[in-house]
């Protein structure tokens, strides 16, 4: 059991049954670090030019054995929650150059990088979820899961393509504000894992199996000159053709990106082509001529998605399908 007074010092109960205190600088308790599956711990004060001593240590998160000796350099700890992987793809995020409040209008949509084993990158930009923003993602073997600052988790397979929000799965109390946001973490070593909220002291450890309902569709990945595109709602397959979420990939393009509440229309404007559609329509009017789509556009979880090679290709982008791995490239 861990929890911090307001003068800032943490207390623990030992395995022992004994109250125990640590004098910390901040708010902070403890650091966690993962290592060959084992659970490392320490308070902040713990710290020297060798590293952070970590002074206790556990194989699932709940039973604690004390190890003075070991250490841990600086550079191994990832408290700060801005670089994940899923073991495959480090998933590496820029929210800290966007600044801590970022809940209000105008916001753009956040961006990391995608570090793969062979060493190759490529970008990813994240729709923004009407506002509210991603600030910390963790991952693990396999998954990577991402919390905005509502509380709300998402799960990725491969930090692009995300599955729908939910609460923490363990039922923890969603967290309602953004600085409690900012203090969540989660460690996994594989078959437990341990979420910590720095902000309050509070500790839970759980089987990874508290998860296993979270999953992220096997979507189109969409790439845009260089950099995958990370939708609220993923591509969908209607009749063979690619639907996709309008408004995200053309103002990603630099399109314009108009919607007509009355007639359920939406206009894209780009270059001096101009592109109408209606919902449930097989019809397109593409600048002042009529024609026909494959597949209507339609409106799926509240968001506008229309035939994604048809759209592209009438404003002059080139899109190129990958069918080994699923993924669409559009280039200008």
């Amino acid at each position: 059991i861990f929890a911090w007074s307001t003068n800032k010092d943490s207390f623990y109960i030992s395995n022992d049954g004994e109250m125990m205190t640590y004098s910390g600088s901040d708010r902070d308790i403890m650091n966690i670090y993962v290592e060959d599956g084992i659970f490392y711990a320490a308070p902040n004060k713990t710290a020297d030019n060798d590293g952070i001593t970590f002074t206790w240590q556990s194989a699932d998160g709940v039973n604690w054995t004390h190890d003075a000796e070991k250490k841990v350099a600086w550079d191994k700890m990832s408290n700060d929650a801005r670089v994940a992987s899923n073991g495959d793809v480090t998933l590496e995020s820029n929210i800290d150059v966007r600044g801590s409040w970022r809940n209000y209008e105008g916001n753009k949509n956040i961006t990391g990088t995608l570090t793969f084993k062979d060493g190759s990158t490529a970008g990813v930009i994240f729709e923004d979820t009407k506002g509210i923003d991603y600030v910390r993602m963790f991952g693990g073997n396999g998954w990577f899961l991402m919390t905005d600052n509502d509380g709300r988790w998402y799960y990725s397979a491969d930090g692009i393509t995300r599955g729908a929000a939910s609460d923490v799965p363990f039922g923890y109390e969603r967290i309602n504000y953004l600085a409690d946001s900012f203090g969540v973490r989660l460690y996994s070593n594989g078959s437990r894992f341990i979420y910590f909220n720095t902000n309050d002291g509070s500790m839970y450890s759980g089987d990874m199996s508290q998860f296993d309902a979270l999953s992220a569709p096997d979507a189109v990945r969409v790439k845009l000159n260089g950099n995958f595109l990370s939708f609220v709602n993923p591509p969908v397959i209607r009749g063979d053709r690619t639907l996709i979420s309008v408004r995200f990939l053309f103002e990603c393009m630099g399109a314009s990106v108009d919607w007509n509440d009355i007639g359920r229309t939406v206009t894209i404007t780009y270059g001096g082509n101009t592109v109408e559609l209606a919902i449930d329509s097989d019809r397109a009017i593409v600048n002042g001529a009529e024609k026909t789509l494959d597949v209507p556009a339609q409106l799926i979880n509240e968001k506008t998605m229309i035939p994604l090679r048809f759209i592209s290709e009438e404003l002059g982008f080139n899109v190129n399908y990958d069918e080994t791995n699923k993924i669409a490239e559009i280039s200008n």
